[in-house]
């Protein structure tokens, strides 16, 4: 397609990167977004003055895609370069600093064992090994290693030690898995996508990105879709339903070359399902994802002159996955002489509590943070509950083989003249540069076809 119409649905990083792209090509895009603001599941809460990012907390150097999206939609100096993050871990009720980017900074981490840290050199065979499988564009090439959990592949070759103090909570910090189901794959893309690199904060709360990049794009709030139709020749009709003058709802529809569909899986088989293959459905249907719960709470002071990001590992038995802290800086989240510190609970842990009022929620996720930093939990001035459901996608053992079965439908359908595109972090992976990443390459399927 060399240029066209193309309606995208959904206003998440993965939609509105794909739109971006696509516009940046000479397309007619036209995005349809039934919430009234842009940005999908994380995004930003924002509160008397504070903004918390309820996501995935902070991004990697290593995030290309993501920064080089920033730069180019002219947000560069307004976001970036990314704050320095201090990183530390808990042990014992008392916080460490880490710098895990080598084998000899693994090794210092305290829990630690001597001997598993030997193991760590058998790492660097393994990932020459498997480089070949792990390409960060092509997740669809790595179902050979889907065989395998996480915890099943750190304990065989690194010890539990590694395992717990290291391997898990890299990827858990995204994806808020559960060691025992997520699948290896995603530790080792991981690794290999951002082992090295430091991690850093924004310059300005998240929301930014995606409220400026849909002021430049077409976008339609409101907006619900309610199926997709076949045209006679190549394209597809979207009807969907708005508010109209009055008040009342109205249905329109229109016409388009290609359309992106950027929903959940669940939200994609809802509108999409008659134009959709039999695999596609039945693999759509079993892409899980994770509920998360965030307590957001601003801070009489700051507690630290630079933002720091707590991790805690499961050894510890902490309802809490991350703390993040940071302090006012211009331009930042909070007013000039406070502070924020954003909880992020356990994948687990968020699903055992619902159901579980707003109150005591809260009471037990300001508990954790008293029992390693009470000097923190004593500087809470007020604090706000935020829970996210289907927030991350689950990447456990299989979904990689998953990915694979659906790339080969999506080449096969493509071939065949169907112009319905799906795209979304479910389909790359659990953070922001996967969805960015999955909403570029779509673009590039639509641009090939």
């Amino acid at each position: 397609m060399n240029g066209g119409r193309v309606v995208v649905v959904g206003s998440g990083l993965a939609g509105l990167a794909a739109a971006w792209r696509l516009q940046s090509k000479g397309f007619e895009v036209t995005v349809l977004e039934r919430a009234d603001s842009a940005g999908g599941r994380l995004t930003t809460y924002r509160e008397g003055g504070y903004a918390f990012d309820i996501g995935p907390p902070g991004l990697s150097m290593a995030d290309d895609q993501l920064l080089e999206w920033i730069a180019e939609v002219g947000l560069g100096s307004e976001l970036l370069p990314l704050r320095p993050m201090l990183t530390s871990m808990v042990q014992r009720g008392r916080t460490f600093e880490v710098d895990a980017r080598s084998r000899w900074g693994v090794a210092r981490i305290r829990g630690v064992r001597r001997l598993h840290a030997l193991r760590l050199m058998r790492m660097s065979r393994l990932i020459a090994r498997y480089s070949q499988q792990l390409d960060w564009d092509a997740p669809e090439f790595a179902p050979a290693l889907d065989d395998r959990s996480l915890e099943d592949f750190g304990r065989l070759y690194f010890g539990n030690s590694v395992l717990d103090r290291w391997m898990a909570p890299m990827v858990t910090r995204c994806s808020l898995g559960d060691a025992r189901e997520t699948s290896r794959v995603l530790f080792l893309r991981t690794l290999l996508h951002e082992g090295r690199e430091r991690h850093g904060a924004l310059r300005a709360a998240f929301d930014e990105l995606p409220q400026f990049v849909a002021g430049r794009l077409s976008v339609r709030y409101g907006a619900e879709v309610n199926r997709l139709a076949q045209r006679k020749r190549p394209g597809v009709r979207v009807i969907f339903r708005e508010d109209s003058d009055t008040g009342a709802q109205k249905e329109l529809s229109r016409q388009a070359d290609a359309v992106v569909v950027a929903t959940s899986p669940a939200e994609a088989l809802r509108i999409a399902s008659p134009l959709l293959s039999i695999g596609e459905r039945d693999a759509l249907s079993e892409v899980r994802f994770t509920s998360s719960i965030v307590l957001c709470c601003a801070l009489r002071r700051p507690l630290y002159s630079q933002s720091k990001l707590v991790q805690l590992s499961r050894d510890e038995g902490s309802p809490l996955e991350t703390v993040l802290f940071e302090p006012a800086a211009r331009d930042g989240r909070a007013p000039e002489g406070h502070g924020i510190a954003t909880l992020r609970a356990t994948g687990a842990w968020s699903e055992s509590r619902q159901g579980v009022s707003n109150e005591q929620v809260t009471q037990e996720m300001l508990s954790a943070l008293q029992s390693f930093d009470p000097a923190a939990a004593r500087a809470v001035d007020w604090s706000r509950l935020v829970r996210i459901d289907d927030a991350v996608p689950h990447f456990g053992v299989g979904h990689y083989r998953l990915i694979a079965r659906l790339e080969r439908i999506f080449d096969d359908q493509q071939a065949r003249g169907r112009r319905v595109f799906l795209a979304g972090d479910y389909l790359m992976g659990p953070s922001r540069e996967a969805a960015v990443a999955s909403g570029e390459r779509t673009a590039r399927r639509i641009m090939a076809c």
